[in-house]
């Protein structure tokens, strides 16, 4: 039987101590045993040799460190961790002006991505070419059926995102005004979103001159975070807090430099990395810390880490992402989530903010009635 991850705590990458680094390697091996595949898209591509970022050492693949955060280690930097935590304990209900609004403000946490983000959010694509739903499989129904859910948190869909001219990090694409139309539908404002997850794979990658592996995926994925931050920041100026994801393992080889296959859905977490560890070495570019300076993002931290290497378990949680089993194979897609799928990435995400220091004081309901 197929391993699935059922203790929460090691679903997800937190400050919490009982998250335990295990099996972090330093070979330097990696890129050389990975072998050239040819394109291809369907199920029967085995594991690339390309290790998960979780499972890498000091100078492990390609001479980079590995793990989520510096030092190739998993946990969170005991100093930025422990400002996360203190700005989610700011975070109170704001009325449409911004203001705090106890009695009839909103909590907004919501999201920005693509139709793979809207799928496990929300639980479809809306799309009539495929016949993704999960209608109970999705974060926003888990949530909202908690028991101990915040009763002022909104969750709103923000975008579906089918529109391949969007591009999140421009700040002057038509993505953000399409967003905060969506979210107005809904009876929001931009003044009230405070959380955001980001699952954006690509960030302004495509085919290049120089290749298309690491570092320059990295690279690409990085300066996109920061300028999607910045914009995020335009738009909804009172966003407090940014969960960061990158793409689970995508089922084709194609060298061309797409957003959606591999190598990119590998590399683009070292990118994101390479952010958050740019923010936790006071980056100016990345400040949240008003007493700093200028602030110029949110606070950002990893949220779920999918990754796995085409169904082989992972070393540091046993984590696995199979096909056909996660992923949607009709149409030649191979790249959105199934069903199962949907429900695997939501109980990550559902997990991380159900325990997390810098999501459990707005996400849960510190009164104990709804």
């Amino acid at each position: 039987m197929k391993k699935r991850l059922t203790v929460f705590p090691a679903l997800f990458i937190s400050i919490t101590a009982l998250l335990v680094w295990s099996g972090l390697t330093s070979s330097h091996d990696w890129a050389d045993a990975a072998p050239r595949l040819r394109t291809t898209t369907n199920c029967s591509i085995g594991p690339t040799g390309r290790p998960p970022l979780t499972d890498v050492g000091p100078d492990g693949y390609l001479g980079y460190d590995g793990g989520l955060f510096p030092a190739a280690s998993n946990t969170d930097n005991p100093h930025h961790a422990a400002a996360g935590a203190a700005i989610a304990r700011s975070i109170v209900p704001l009325g449409p002006d911004g203001a705090a609004d106890p009695v009839n403000g909103k909590i907004v946490y919501t999201y920005v991505g693509i139709s793979l983000t809207y799928l496990v959010w929300s639980g479809s694509q809306d799309n009539p070419n495929t016949d993704i739903y999960a209608p109970t499989e999705n974060f926003n129904y888990r949530a909202l059926h908690l028991s101990n859910i915040n009763p002022r948190l909104s969750l709103p869909y923000a975008i579906k995102a089918n529109n391949g001219l969007y591009n999140w990090t421009d700040r002057n694409n038509p993505f953000w005004p399409d967003m905060i139309t969506a979210l107005a539908q809904q009876g929001i404002t931009p003044a009230q979103v405070q959380v955001l997850w980001v699952f954006t794979p690509g960030n302004g990658a495509g085919p290049g001159p120089d290749g298309n592996s690491l570092p320059r995926n990295a690279k690409l994925q990085r300066d996109g975070t920061v300028r999607m931050l910045h914009a995020i920041l335009q738009y909804f100026p009172n966003t407090k807090i940014v969960y960061l994801s990158s793409k689970h393992f995508a089922w084709s080889t194609n060298p061309d430099g797409s957003l959606v296959w591999e190598p990119f859905s590998h590399d683009s977490a070292w990118g994101i990395k390479w952010a958050i560890e740019q923010q936790i070495n006071g980056d100016p570019a990345l400040n949240y810390d008003p007493a700093k300076g200028a602030v110029t993002s949110p606070w950002i931290t990893w949220g779920p880490y999918f990754w796995t290497d085409a169904g082989k378990p992972r070393a540091y949680d046993g984590l696995t992402w199979t096909c056909p089993d996660d992923v949607y194979v009709l149409n030649s897609d191979f790249s959105h989530q199934s069903p199962a799928g949907v429900y695997l990435q939501a109980g990550l995400l559902l997990n991380q903010m159900m325990n997390d220091p810098s999501a459990t004081p707005w996400f849960l309901n510190s009164s104990g009635t709804r």
